[in-house]
């Protein structure tokens, strides 16, 4: 049997100055039953309209519970303001692919959130989808460990991991 799998491998909430206020590693995912069908229907079904897109976006939002069933329809708390926006991650090039211990993995370029101007938050999850808006797949998304709100000046960092695995 296989299975999909994400995570954030590193989450760093950093200061002004760089300092690591808060840090996680290898955080578990929720991949979405919008994923599953994105990921299939890409890959074996060229007639369904679906292909892959230039860029996949990965954003922070507030939602209280996170289900298989969730869609960008789901997604709230996101922020709007203070220089937050979803990073976009090249298809073609932003993701490096290869064996990591016996898992095919694709792990993304370092993604960084700031907050410019003022503060934003909190955020307690960060998703991935095929789309910059509400149009798209959600694909999957990651709890962090503790809600995070950044003021004028403070970043927050991570790296994302999607593999197969076989068990």
């Amino acid at each position: 049997m296989s299975f999909i799998f994400a995570r954030v491998l590193e989450a760093k909430h950093l200061d002004q100055q760089g300092n690591v206020l808060w840090e996680a590693t290898n955080l578990p995912n929720t991949f979405h039953i919008q994923g599953e069908e994105f990921l299939l229907k890409s890959s074996f079904h060229a007639g369904s309209g679906v292909s892959i897109p230039s860029a996949y976006y990965v954003g922070l939002d507030n939602r209280i519970s996170v289900s298989i069933g969730d869609t960008l329809d789901n997604i709230t708390g996101e922020p709007t303001t203070h220089g937050y926006i979803r990073q976009s991650v090249s298809s073609s090039s932003g993701f490096g692919v290869s064996i990591v211990g016996v898992d095919w993995t694709a792990i993304s370029k370092n993604l960084l959130f700031s907050a410019v101007g003022g503060g934003w938050g909190p955020v307690k999850n960060a998703f991935l989808t095929t789309g910059a808006g509400n149009v798209g797949f959600l694909i999957a998304t990651v709890p962090l460990l503790a809600p995070r709100t950044l003021v004028n000046g403070e970043t927050f960092t991570f790296r994302l991991s999607l593999g197969l695995r076989n068990s």
